[in-house]
């Protein structure tokens, strides 16, 4: 399988040629395009525009930076059942506290969300995500969460008939057809329609974990809702997400060499959240504790929140490996918030 050092937008751009989608981009992204060869679509505002694409039966990913998100729009695509795919930036350089917010701010609007660890699973995670947001009996959109804009890496890039036969051939029940003129009702909110999406969220599980066995046994990289590093005999465990987690990993080990029994469970499928695959990964350990880049005013981080620990790291800078060393260090059954500054 042939490799490319690429760099985080492209990595999104590569899944879209591979997946034979069109890609909604500002401006900005339109010169990565042209050099990619990637056929496009140059907008102000690449979600609304992915919406309009995808009501016509065309594929469509967009790509998002996280200070320019309207979350309307990512709710409406749910809402009208659009299976979009919007891969979403947030850049390392941040203001503290900031990093995962735009992510967050998605967190009710019923869409599927992913959070990549590093560009090889961006590239991946696009591509699944098209699978399972297609899927008749989902039919929702995701987004895939990428928080530093300004990495590049090495990946395996597969062969676009071998994503091609992965992928189903999208046939929405309802598009936009210039032989069969109709009109497409906008968002709704209504209950039952509403019950009809809560369903779909939970088929959304079932599918992506079926497509990932499907994905694995293909190009035998496995992906779960939940990455665990090391929790088997864990008597520490900290839950993370994002491209943080792997120097969360390489503290993991640092920690055992010192005697700590430490492990990290890394979410990758947030919405819909995996409550009991965590439940029962926790309760296998003493002490865990949940690593957010959200401030907790007034409350639980959003992290939290799910995951149900009872204490939280807040950090408002990027993390070093002592950094989560002492994180380890400091965990105890105590139900508080420590900062990391």
């Amino acid at each position: 399988m042939p490799s490319d050092f690429i760099s985080a937008k492209a990595a999104a751009l590569l899944a879209a040629k591979l997946s034979e989608a069109e890609a909604c981009v500002t401006p900005e992204d339109s010169p990565l395009c042209r050099e990619n060869a990637q056929t496009y679509l140059q907008t102000r505002t690449p979600s609304v525009s992915a919406s309009g694409a995808s009501m016509t039966g065309r594929r469509t990913i967009a790509i998002l930076d996280a200070d320019k998100l309207q979350s309307r729009d990512i709710s409406t695509c749910a809402s009208m059942r659009l299976p979009v795919i919007s891969v979403l930036y947030s850049h390392a350089q941040s203001m503290p506290g900031e990093l995962h917010s735009a992510f967050y701010s998605l967190e009710d609007t019923g869409c599927i969300m992913f959070s990549a660890e590093n560009l090889q699973e961006l590239m991946d995670m696009t591509m699944l995500a098209c699978r399972v947001s297609e899927d008749r009996k989902v039919l929702l959109p995701s987004v895939v969460q990428f928080d530093d804009a300004s990495l590049m890496e090495d990946v395996s890039i597969p062969g676009d008939k071998v994503i091609s036969a992965f992928l189903n051939h999208q046939s929405l029940p309802h598009k936009i057809d210039s032989k069969k003129p109709a009109a497409l009702g906008g968002p709704s909110w209504n209950p039952a329609l509403k019950m009809q999406h809560f369903k779909a969220m939970e088929n959304a599980a079932t599918v992506y974990k079926s497509a990932s066995e499907t994905w694995n046994a293909k190009f035998r990289r496995p992906y779960s809702m939940i990455d665990t590093y090391r929790t088997e005999d864990a008597d520490l465990i900290l839950v993370t997400m994002g491209s943080h987690s792997a120097t969360a990993k390489k503290a993991a080990d640092k920690a055992r060499e010192r005697g700590l029994k430490a492990g990290i469970a890394r979410i990758v499928m947030f919405r819909p959240f995996p409550y009991s695959e965590l439940s029962q990964i926790l309760s296998k350990a003493k002490f865990s504790a949940t690593v957010d880049f959200s401030a907790p005013l007034g409350g639980k981080t959003p992290l939290q929140r799910e995951a149900a620990t009872p204490a939280n790291f807040t950090v408002m800078k990027r993390p070093s490996v002592k950094d989560f060393e002492d994180m380890f260090a400091r965990l105890s059954g105590e139900a508080k918030t420590h900062w990391v500054i």
